[in-house]
């Protein structure tokens, strides 16, 4: 009890002031490792979805793998081809019902007719690109079978029929 009331006063004040101090520290480091967290998360989901969209764009996937894209689309195309033999309004069923006397009702066409449409713009897509892909294949062939060519000519390696009849 040797201590002053206003010397212990100012020991409080101090230590609060230090103590409000560290409080704001601790609360900035908190801050900044949140707002760090929230920037790496955001960057890491949108990288996702990026990568999800990639995923699913007909377009995208038909440009970086058109010989799968091809591929599938045939194999979903022979799928739904068997899938609808005996749908109602399939042209396979229609036969049977001229023989049994039913008719089928127009549902199974409708759905037909849309999944198609889906397929052939699918397969569409995928053959332009294929097609695009194997036209600069044949044409820088021809550009190399050309350059061969003419070093070969120019070289004096490729002789023509005028020419070995005369050294002959």
């Amino acid at each position: 009890m040797g201590q002053n009331p206003d010397a212990i006063h100012q020991q409080i004040v101090q230590q609060r002031a230090r103590i409000s101090s560290q409080l704001d520290s601790v609360q900035d480091k908190i801050t900044a490792s949140a707002d760090s967290l929230r920037r790496g998360t955001q960057q890491e989901a949108d990288g996702a979805l990026h990568e999800l969209k990639a995923t699913f764009d007909v377009k995208h996937q038909t440009e970086e793998h058109p010989l799968t894209m091809l591929a599938s689309g045939l194999g979903l195309g022979v799928l739904l081809g068997v899938a609808s033999e005996g749908m109602p309004g399939t042209a396979s069923n229609e036969g049977d019902s001229r023989r049994t006397g039913h008719r089928g009702d127009s549902k199974g066409s409708s759905g037909g007719s849309l999944l198609s449409g889906l397929l052939s713009g699918t397969l569409a897509n995928t053959a332009g690109t294929f097609q695009h892909q194997m036209d600069d294949l044949v044409r820088e062939g021809f550009d190399i079978v050309k350059k061969g060519m003419y070093t070969r000519k120019s070289n004096g390696a490729e002789r023509g029929p005028s020419d070995s009849e005369a050294a002959g």
